[in-house]
């Protein structure tokens, strides 16, 4: 199985402060031990890089050189699969902000969910996206719009 993560987790798995760094920890391991791939786009590096790097939001923040180098780590590992919106993927976006009265809240994750299902190389691939996000074969299905996202 193929699973789009985005930046919560991985910032979930990177940060040791992070109140979810065990479970993140635990889920990956458990994805890498099945065999499953990862996707990742280039939106979720720099908005892991970004994040990391916050004094305000960490007590212990990585300095900028660290977390590109993490983000390099994750970008070419061996069990990632890089992930580029194309003309479909786009369109997917823009349609579904339609369809489901998308928000600002949602405005950056259904891109990038739209990157894992839109685009012609990833049509019928079962996926598991993001927190906010249920897990899917296509099409994708939101969550409703209450709760954290």
């Amino acid at each position: 199985m193929m699973h789009g993560l985005d930046t919560g987790f991985l910032v979930a798995v990177e940060l040791v402060e992070h109140a979810e760094h065990a479970a993140a920890r635990t889920t990956l391991a458990g994805l890498v031990a099945a065999g499953d791939r990862i996707a990742i786009a280039p939106q979720v590096l720099a908005e892991f890089i970004h994040v990391v790097t916050d004094s305000r939001r960490f007590t212990h923040p990585f300095d900028p050189a660290a977390a590109r180098r993490l983000a390099e780590q994750w970008w070419t590992a061996g069990e990632v699969v890089p992930v580029f919106p194309d003309d479909g993927a786009t369109k997917q976006f823009l349609s579904w902000l339609a369809q489901y009265s998308l928000g600002r809240k949602r405005l950056l994750d259904a891109p990038l969910a739209s990157d894992f299902v839109g685009g012609k190389r990833w049509r019928n691939t079962p996926w598991v996206a993001s927190a906010c996000w249920t897990p899917f074969s296509p099409p994708l299905t939101p969550r409703p719009a209450s709760g954290p996202c």
